[in-house]
């Protein structure tokens, strides 16, 4: 999957690179298939992070979610529903 062979890269980026708190940002973003994870995620994450967004949808919307603005300090993303095949990168 091309959000994995991302993600390879991501690791091997040099440690001192560090995101910066732009307008918009959030602290926490979460996608969820189903609603128990929808509380779980609440109920565990919203003491932490009082600004916590969470939608609805797996890893093909969190990556639309993040072409459209500023990443999140933490994303959370359900793969629970996500296609098992993944390609090599």
């Amino acid at each position: 999957m091309a959000l994995q062979c991302n993600l390879r890269r991501a690791r091997a980026a040099p440690a001192s690179r560090t995101l910066s708190r732009r307008q918009g940002q959030a602290d926490c973003v979460a996608f969820v298939a189903d609603a128990l994870t929808h509380g779980m995620i609440t109920q565990l994450c919203q003491p932490v992070f009082p600004g916590l967004q969470v939608h609805d949808g797996g890893p093909k919307e969190a990556v639309d979610y993040l072409a459209a603005g500023a990443p999140p300090k933490i994303l959370i993303v359900d793969v629970s529903d996500a296609n098992s095949r993944s390609r090599p990168c």
